[in-house]
């Protein structure tokens, strides 16, 4: 073999070895860069919503909401709630109902100017040890009342008394929810979570229990 065709293959070969060496450097400091976004602490928090509308004015209002509870008791956010819509003009309070624990909301009126948007009464906190997002109904605050529950289903109780026109739509919807994040390249973030959530509609007048529909979702 002469000395050109030597020389070629000596130069191919340093290429190979340099290509190789480069693309292992960036592919360890890729996955350490990848690593490091992601091996970063979860923070967790939770999450309860409370929003409403009406398409007609309501007088003389109070419901009894359902409310997060863990071990017969409210987490802190219920009673947060209670303060939040206190400062809204509401006489809000948690009472022990026939069906347990909930959260009773009372006013005289919900005039036209709230109608069509709704209200929103939105609450986080965020909490030091790990939610379990992937057994919540073993180990994580839910939905109380709670009957009929399955793994994504479950049935609770609104109570409901109020005057208004005979057509009058009132929505209620609720959730709560337990969930982890931490960030990732290029704004991709990791999230795990569970999420109870009840909505429920009444249309006239209302005196009394409604039996209602919520689902249970879960992203651990």
């Amino acid at each position: 073999m002469n000395k050109k065709y030597i020389g070629i293959i000596a130069v191919i070969s340093i290429l190979i070895v340099c290509t190789a060496s480069v693309g292992y450097i960036a592919y360890r400091i890729g996955s350490a860069v990848w690593k490091d976004r992601f091996d970063t602490e979860w923070e967790n928090e939770y999450g309860y919503e409370l929003k409403y509308s009406a398409t007609d004015e309501l007088y003389n209002i109070s419901l009894y909401l359902p409310i997060p509870m863990k071990d017969g008791e409210p987490h802190s956010l219920a009673n947060e709630m209670a303060n939040r819509f206190s400062e809204e003009n509401w006489t809000s309070e948690i009472i022990d109902t026939e069906r347990g624990k909930m959260l009773k909301i009372s006013r005289e009126k919900i005039s036209k100017d709230t109608l069509t948007l709704g209200v929103f009464f939105i609450l986080g906190k965020k909490t030091t040890h790990s939610i379990d997002t992937k057994n919540p109904m073993e180990n994580e605050p839910l939905f109380s009342p709670r009957v009929n529950a399955s793994s994504t289903n479950f049935q609770s109780y609104i109570y409901a008394i109020y005057n208004s026109s005979d057509d009058a739509k009132l929505t209620i919807n609720i959730t709560f929810q337990g969930g982890k994040h931490r960030g990732g390249i290029w704004g991709v973030t990791l999230m795990k979570y569970y999420r109870d959530e009840v909505n429920y509609v009444i249309i006239g007048e209302s005196d009394g229990w409604h039996l209602v529909n919520g689902t249970l979702e879960i992203k651990g």
